[in-house]
């Protein structure tokens, strides 16, 4: 008697746990991601700029407590694999993320906030099955103006389901954000690829230069200070953690290459604000390059025809583009590249 009483009792508090557990603590949300495919180890999420890597479960779930305090919602980034999707929050809410296959774009959401979130499913689902008709735009205006379209479609149906103005401000950027990528981005990267391969910048194309930019020393740089060499450019930002990912590789690049006629430069396209913090991060990485800093100034990107960082350029002796898309330091390519020339 006394065992049976003491299992129901154990079963019991087992039930009550699960329970709590489905509810998010005071003044938090909790998210709730549930997929069946095996396929996904891991799903990152970022909320503002702090950036957690979630794990499974015990029941095969991926779980976050998203903490509040002083607003009353917010929006979580998620990534995995190459599948991106915002989900919409608030204080004191579950969500429930039910994904098919791997792809996060497409899940479905009950519980709290379902209809809120299925919006963006439902504007992530008519981008992706538009995608043959946004391939056709060829000019950036006529882009513009089918996001605008786009955007003024769903921000009324956001309206419709929310009058909350926190969720009618993050629903318009995420539209905004979405269509962005979808609509005008592939047309931009469409006219790079031209300028790269047959325009402007083209293999042979003299490369648009620089100028009077602030060295680590305190010094000026410009372009024509390296005339003469082989130039390996790396566009970077400070906030940019790919670019982090660059530093080794360009090390052994620069021990591979030390009797060559090549020079190494590393251009951060940062804001004035960020400058101490770039000044102390070339200082702790120790990476003996050229070092640059732009204070600013962004005409670089444009001149380059790039959006992303980090981009490569190799430039030769005579201040002509060997190739302005190059690859990566942590791509072995680099190698082949470089020794083609030198």
């Amino acid at each position: 008697m006394m065992k049976t009483l003491t299992l129901l009792m154990l079963l019991c508090g087992a039930l009550f746990m699960s329970s709590c557990d489905n509810k998010p603590p005071k003044d938090c949300a909790l998210l709730t991601i549930k997929t069946e495919d095996s396929s996904i180890k891991e799903i990152r999420a970022q909320v503002g700029r702090k950036m957690k890597v979630l794990k499974r479960n015990s029941q095969g779930e991926f779980r976050d407590t998203i903490h509040f305090k002083k607003k009353s919602s917010d929006q979580i980034l998620l990534f995995s694999s190459n599948m991106i999707r915002f989900v919409y929050v608030e204080k004191n809410k579950s969500v429930v993320m039910n994904v098919k296959g791997d792809d996060l774009s497409m899940a479905t959401f009950d519980k709290d906030l379902e209809k809120e979130n299925n919006l963006f499913t439902k504007v992530n689902e008519e981008l992706k099955q538009n995608r043959d008709k946004y391939n056709k735009i060829e000019t950036i205006q006529k882009a513009k103006e089918e996001v605008d379209q786009f955007l003024n479609k769903y921000k009324k149906e956001a309206i419709l389901i929310s009058k909350d103005p926190n969720y009618q401000r993050i629903a318009n950027r995420i539209f905004s954000n979405n269509a962005t990528v979808a609509i005008i981005l592939p047309v931009e990267a469409k006219i790079q690829n031209h300028r790269i391969t047959e325009g402007d910048l083209a293999p042979g194309k003299p490369a648009p230069k620089f100028s009077n930019y602030e060295n680590i020393n305190g010094g000026k740089t410009s372009m024509d200070d390296f005339k003469g060499k082989y130039l390996l450019i790396e566009l970077s930002s400070v906030t940019c953690c790919a670019c982090k990912r660059q530093i080794k590789p360009i090390r052994k690049l620069k021990k591979r290459y030390h009797d060559k006629n090549i020079e190494f430069v590393n251009i951060s396209i940062s804001r004035k604000k960020f400058h101490d913090k770039w000044a102390e991060m070339v200082k702790k990485d120790r990476l003996s390059i050229n070092h640059l800093f732009t204070n600013g100034d962004q005409s670089l990107l444009k001149a380059y025809a790039t959006n992303s960082f980090p981009s490569f350029i190799l430039i030769d002796p005579q201040g002509n583009i060997v190739t302005a898309k190059a690859p990566k330091a942590t791509d072995s390519k680099i190698i082949e590249l470089l020794d083609s020339v030198l």
